[in-house]
């Protein structure tokens, strides 16, 4: 392992290579002071060089990820000691360096968290910024830095005593709910357990979801969810047919004692034509939103007219260009223009024939992929909800 004194020389050596690129990306230098694994954090020692600026500082670190760490090139989780604005971000202490390793376009999670927050406002999914990581001098390629979904981001009013935060909270099975934690069934992320538990506000939602009859049901759900907001959290997963975000990958959040529970989109790299596993998925598998209690009570609801207000939404969004192919292709261009020079590095690291992968497709191949997938999806979703061509 390097020491500090040599990382430091390496750092240098690196700034002045950067300097002579137009528009490098952000680079962080990771030295952590233990092995990682994904239970413990490792201090570490980071550098961050952006736009010719170099700051160090120290945090500590681990592995993230559940399916994806059999994979060599693995996601990080950082705590810093202090808010760094990373790649140009919002300041923050908690991050998330995604290895993006199973998707070659390195676009399924930006695209999809851009894409909802320009829906509405109120929508919120995680800032993104693509980033280049080294580990004691050693190359790990390109990776997408993430805000973490905290209290903070999603504005959450820390002052109210009905505001909360849960990651994935598993209250939209129908059956039998899939509980990661038997002590914190919910993943309540915000406010502390210790301090006080809130299941069982989740509990009376998740009663009234199972139970209440249909107009019971019709007049009270807006007291329990901001419509709008899922109203765009449907489209979108219909759009980009993101099966694994019906039940789990998102956070149910309450702002504060007057606003309803809003979903913030998490982990959308099983979308736009491929599933998580990287496993090709051209509508082969659509979506069954029948596994979500919610979608089944709003879309059968006799009194809500829930399936006319998505196809005006769904209008709306056509309409104006929110969603259109050339709207998404250009978000994705905007993508590829930036990340272009770095691909080949990568691959150098990560080769796209790995073992890995179902197929041998290159960062270009799954861009057409990605291609064909939206044209074909906006297609069938303008049938669906009627909108003329």
């Amino acid at each position: 392992m390097m020491s500090i004194k040599n990382l430091l020389l390496f750092f240098s050596f690196i700034l002045f290579s950067c300097q002579k690129e137009s528009k490098p990306l952000p680079i962080l230098f990771i030295h952590a002071e233990d092995k990682m694994d994904i239970h413990k954090r490792s201090k570490a020692k980071l550098v961050h060089i952006y736009h010719s600026q170099t700051q160090i500082f120290e945090g500590d670190i681990r592995y993230r990820g559940g399916y994806s760490l059999r994979y060599n090139k693995k996601s990080f989780d950082l705590n810093l000691k202090k808010k760094i604005p990373l790649g140009g971000l919002p300041k923050e202490d908690d991050w998330v360096l995604n290895a993006s390793y199973v998707d070659k376009t390195f676009n399924r999670h930006k695209l999809g968290y851009d894409l909802f927050r320009k829906m509405n406002s109120n929508n919120i999914a995680p800032q993104s910024m693509y980033i280049e990581i080294y580990e004691d001098a050693q190359p790990k390629g390109l990776f997408i830095l993430m805000q973490k979904l905290t209290a903070k981001v999603l504005g959450v009013n820390k002052k109210d005593a009905a505001a909360f935060v849960f990651k994935e909270p598993p209250v939209f099975y129908i059956d039998e709910m899939h509980l990661q934690d038997t002590l914190n069934i919910f993943q309540q992320k915000y406010p502390k357990l210790s301090v006080i538990d809130k299941k069982d506000f989740l509990m009376s939602f998740r009663e009234f979801l199972l139970k209440s009859d249909e107009k019971v049901f019709s007049k009270e759900i807006n007291q329990w969810i901001d419509m709008e907001n899922i109203i765009d959290w449907f489209i979108i997963l219909l759009l980009a047919n993101a099966g694994d975000n019906i039940v789990k990958n998102f956070y149910l959040y309450k702002v504060d004692s007057i606003i309803p529970m809003r979903v913030a989109l998490w982990d959308f790299d099983h979308s736009f034509g491929r599933d998580g596993d990287n496993e090709m998925n051209l509508n082969e598998r659509p979506l069954n939103m029948k596994r979500s209690i919610l979608f089944v009570r709003l879309w059968n609801n006799p009194y809500l007219n829930f399936n006319q207000r998505l196809m005006d939404r769904w209008h709306e969004h056509r309409n104006n260009q929110m969603i259109s192919e050339s709207e998404i292709h250009k978000m994705i261009d905007r993508n590829v223009r930036i990340i272009q020079p770095y691909i080949n590095k990568n691959n150098r690291l990560w080769p796209k024939n790995s073992p890995d992968y179902y197929d041998d497709n290159d960062f270009y191949q799954e861009l057409a992929l990605m291609d064909s997938f939206i044209k074909s999806r906006i297609k069938d979703l303008d049938k669906l909800f009627c909108y003329p061509n």
